[in-house]
């Protein structure tokens, strides 16, 4: 879809007046998003960090949700930080580049999300099937390629076909 002005020029600025409903409840809104971005930062960051510093945890299912924490820790602030500027300053236009890279953020991180989900289903799915393999399948080399597969699938769908 072409997003042009009539004059035949690309808007260097989106106008976004979703959020004008809420005028009256701005410092609200605004502070219950922080209180949940602060959360979803804290919880993240712990799983995180359990997984990552306690080595009984590094079995393939571990190792997903750890890269899902991560994964939801960057999607959340791919979003998050400009809902509050738009909520704090009452800026209600994003620079098209911004909305562009946000876009991009956004779908890749969802589509990286759905695939980690896709794996950790792999992974239990080899562990009931097949438990006397599923350490020999589902090893460090096998998780590393998978994870980087779907990072880089999902990027590129993400830059191939744009919203």
């Amino acid at each position: 879809m072409n997003y042009t002005h009539p004059s035949g020029t690309i808007p260097s600025e989106f106008l976004l007046i979703g959020l004008s409903w809420i005028q009256n409840q701005r410092l609200v809104v605004s502070l219950l998003f922080l209180f949940m971005y602060m959360m979803v930062i804290l919880g993240n960051k712990g799983a995180f960090s359990l997984i990552w510093t306690d080595h009984r945890l590094h079995k393939p299912m571990h190792v997903y949700i750890a890269l899902l924490s991560l994964v939801d820790l960057s999607l959340s602030t791919a979003v998050v930080p400009k809902l509050l500027v738009i909520l704090w300053f009452d800026s209600n236009g994003i620079n098209s580049y911004a909305c562009v890279t946000q876009m991009f953020f956004t779908h890749t991180l969802c589509g990286l999300e759905s695939s980690l989900f896709a794996l950790m289903a792999l992974d239990r799915y080899i562990a009931v099937c097949h438990p006397l393999r599923h350490l020999t399948i589902m090893t460090p080399s096998f998780i590393s390629k998978t994870v980087i597969i779907c990072c880089v699938q999902c990027a590129l769908l993400s830059y191939l076909f744009p919203s």
